[in-house]
């Protein structure tokens, strides 16, 4: 085989890092010498040591540790007629590009070969070392070919967030999975070509999508990105469609880009749903995955929770009805009778975080069960703490019709744009597939009610007028009566305008719950839904956030919980109960405490 023309010192990609190729045969001499071969070569060698089974597991265990791009492997090593397990190993090495070096190819094994993405090509034992190195530096062009520049605010922040919440992840992993999400669209120019005539993408551009909450005193923490707007930028600067792109560990990106083939694109209409197309557009490395999500960041569409805050209530109305009837709707037509497990149970065993049990469970050893609202409130009023009660009465939250259906999963208004028509496009799909049925909706109440209505943290009474009138209803066909807000002292008419835009929108939601699923005809099982969303934001972790608007974002979740947790108590009783203050009589401004307990580890 001759080795190609070609500048073998010339860098292969931009991302500083090492250049580091797993050596795998079965004969420790041929492994040496591959591997002096590659260090004349400026290469670094990372050589599997063992024979049989244990060759194999150091093979993987290298390639993963050292985050191998390249592997120069052996077809045959357990040398016997037929072996082929270099190239079944080599399939498992993905990410790894590998070279399978083999005295016996034939026609057959190279068609086996195909099978696998990351076999990039054959080299005949005997032929000239120098052929084989001009083998590994294409291989190392197949594994990440571009020279793109990633840059921007967005991408300062991806790389703080993947570095602090993957500890094995590193720079050059992350720079790498964005530079092969453009590997098929950007291959290296024709050096003939004027620079011109070249549809070169040289640069990347990230930034973070412009979706705040409403308002920056709103009683919440403020809001990470999961994903970011991609602007890539052509040499020519001819303008590019700008995309999203989101970067996570590895096993969530297998997961959602599997979500989104069996469980989104059948059903969700094709222009409604961010399009993770077949090839390029999701990668994994070792430890980390990337995907690119097509056809939903054009330039008149921005995220919910940014576009809430200027859209009017009519408008809202819009977006949500087109969001569950023409965008997700499809998906909860299908239903299933779930079995006997309780809201409760479901909540523990789906969410996201493992370890949400144990965090109910070390909350409940540190907090009395008792929830003394008077400093929330700027009155006197104990109520039910509302993780103990849940832990407490879980078993209560077992109905007799629970139903599943495919749910989005992770439906907040950070996952949903919308655009100036009220038309609604979704994204992440991480979470998506079976599920309770009434999820989708509870999660976007929640958020609603602890997020986009923008209520200050000194000013809870207002949650708290909100919370009375939207738990009266005992029906889902049953309206609840809208709260006075006029008659609640040093309320402006836009605090009141912005309370009512919340309240009509959790309205509207929940007619279409009950139109989509053929559920609330009992509301309390609709309130457990809403209790177990809302507990996750009382016992989330919030890093990187200053005590103050912890301390708010907790405070307010608490509260709503507990008057949820006392509705369910009091289900068949006067709401609300005998003696509690009305929201008008309580003062204009309350302090609530602002320390708070340190996160659980």
């Amino acid at each position: 085989m001759k080795m190609s023309s070609i500048d073998l010192n010339r860098p292969t990609c931009k991302c500083e890092a090492k250049r580091c190729v797993l050596v795998v045969d079965d004969d420790p001499q041929t492994s040496q010498d591959h591997a002096q071969d590659l260090r004349d070569w400026g290469y670094e060698p990372v050589v599997a040591e063992g024979q049989g089974m244990k060759l194999l597991e150091d093979a993987r265990a290298k390639a993963r540790r050292h985050r191998c791009r390249v592997a120069i492997v052996d077809m045959r090593l357990f040398d016997a007629d037929g072996d082929e397990s270099g190239l079944a190993l080599a399939g498992q090495l993905a990410p790894t590009v590998c070279v399978i070096v083999t005295a016996y190819g034939t026609l057959a094994s190279t068609n086996r070969s195909r099978r696998y993405d990351n076999i990039a090509s054959f080299f005949e034992k005997g032929d000239d070392p120098d052929g084989l190195i001009g083998e590994v530096h294409n291989a190392f062009e197949k594994f990440c070919p571009c020279s793109l520049e990633v840059e921007g605010p967005g991408y300062d922040e991806l790389l703080r967030r993947i570095l602090r919440d993957s500890p094995e992840a590193r720079p050059d992993e992350i720079r790498c999975a964005l530079e092969c999400l453009y590997r098929d669209e950007n291959p290296r120019p024709d050096e003939n070509l004027h620079p011109d005539e070249n549809p070169k993408i040289e640069k990347l551009h990230l930034v973070v999508p412009d979706a705040p909450y409403p308002l920056q005193t709103t009683a919440t923490a403020p809001a990470r990105s999961a994903v970011y707007i991609a602007e890539p930028i052509r040499a020519d600067r001819r303008p590019c469609q700008r995309e999203v792109v989101k970067v996570a560990e590895r096993q969530k990106i297998e997961r959602e880009a599997e979500n989104y083939k069996r469980r989104i694109k059948p059903f969700v209409p094709a222009g409604r749903c961010a399009r993770i197309e077949d090839r390029g557009h999701s990668v994994v490395l070792w430890n980390i995955g990337a995907i690119r999500y097509t056809n939903i960041a054009r330039d008149n569409r921005q995220l919910f929770r940014a576009w809430y805050a200027h859209a009017s209530s009519e408008q809202v109305t819009r977006a949500l009805e087109d969001l569950f009837s023409a965008t997700l709707g499809p998906l909860y037509k299908e239903r299933d009778g779930a079995d006997s497990q309780s809201v409760y149970d479901y909540y523990i065993a789906h969410m996201f975080k493992s370890d949400f049990e144990s965090r109910i469970h070390g909350y409940c050893a540190d907090h009395p069960d008792k929830l003394n609202a008077a400093t929330l409130l700027g009155a006197a009023l104990m109520l039910r703490d509302p993780v103990w009660w849940a832990l407490k009465h879980r078993g209560q939250s077992s109905f007799r019709s629970r139903w599943e259906a495919l749910t989005h999963g992770d439906l907040h208004s950070g996952n949903i744009f919308v655009d100036e028509h009220c038309e609604t496009y979704v994204l992440d799909y991480e979470r998506s597939g079976p599920g309770y049925i009434l999820r989708d909706f509870a999660e976007l109440e929640a958020d609603i009610r602890l997020r986009l209505a923008p209520i200050a943290p000194e000013q809870l009474r207002l949650l708290y007028a909100l919370d009375l009138a939207l738990l009266a209803p005992t029906r889902g066909s049953t309206e609840p009566q809208p709260p006075i807000w006029r008659r609640m002292r040093g309320l402006d008419s836009d605090a009141a305008c912005e309370l009512q835009k919340a309240f009509e929108a959790i309205c509207v939601l929940r007619r279409l719950a009950r139109e989509l699923t053929g559920e609330l005809d009992q509301m309390n099982q609709y309130y457990w839904a809403l209790l177990m969303e809302t507990l996750i934001s009382v016992l989330r972790n919030y890093s990187d956030v200053e005590a103050s608007a912890k301390a708010a974002a907790i405070n307010r979740a608490r509260l709503s919980a507990a008057l949820i947790a006392e509705r369910l108590a009091a289900w068949n009783s006067d709401w609300p109960p005998r003696g509690w203050p009305r929201p008008e009589d309580l003062p204009e401004r309350s302090e609530p405490p602002t320390v708070v307990e340190p996160d659980e580890e």
